[in-house]
């Protein structure tokens, strides 16, 4: 068997020579195909299944060669990258696409239309907002600084005011003896053992605040 794959000639002759026979049988008249095979049934149909194997035999050896060819060919080109020959590449068949439709209905292409007519646009998207500007504190700083040094002139006012009056109210009388200054005493002594006196007291403390030694 390896000799005949590495002699592929004797194989082709031989195919040759069971074609050529198989051709010359087909060729031979109905006539004497009858006369030969009366009788013999049997003889006929082993014929014909006789060639038909031959043919698949046939069929088999060129496809084994074949086969043999391109691997031989397959391996001498990884060995020699050059000038390997390469198998033939089989493309795949291109998909069938479908035809256009050659009716188009008018009702539904007018209809198509009037929808994309009718679809309302997207709104447009809002701009994004602007950043606030830095603002300006230094007139903001500056009236209150204003605000709280008026508060404080106030303030210094009325402190002045009251110690004013309070030095007025506890500064002696100028007196020529020892003798008033004593009635005066008694007099104040006296002013505040009673209702009114106290309640004199306590509006003059109210209104004068605490001395200034004791704040």
């Amino acid at each position: 068997m390896e000799w005949l794959l590495n002699h592929p000639e004797v194989l082709v002759a031989l195919a040759g020579a069971l074609a050529f026979l198989s051709k010359k049988r087909r060729r031979q008249p109905p006539d004497t195909a009858q006369s030969a095979g009366q009788g013999q049934p049997s003889r006929v149909f082993d014929s014909e299944d006789r060639r038909v194997d031959e043919e698949i035999r046939a069929r088999q050896i060129r496809e084994e060669m074949l086969r043999r060819r391109l691997q031989r060919a397959a391996g001498e080109g990884a060995e020699n990258p050059g000038t390997g020959v390469q198998p033939p590449q089989v493309k795949p068949p291109r998909p069938i696409e479908a035809p256009p439709p050659i009716f188009r209905d008018p009702l539904t292409e007018m209809m198509k239309e009037i929808a994309r007519t009718l679809q309302p646009e997207a709104p447009p998207l809002p701009a994004a907002p602007e950043p606030p500007a830095p603002k300006d504190d230094t007139q903001e700083r500056l009236r209150v600084l204003q605000t709280r040094v008026s508060v404080l002139e106030r303030e210094k006012a009325e402190s002045e005011e009251r110690v004013r009056i309070y030095g007025a109210a506890a500064a002696p009388a100028p007196t020529a003896s020892a003798g008033q200054d004593q009635a005066s005493a008694a007099s104040l002594t006296d002013s505040l053992t009673g209702i009114d006196g106290l309640r004199r007291a306590i509006i003059l403390s109210e209104i004068l605040g605490k001395p200034v030694a004791l704040r």
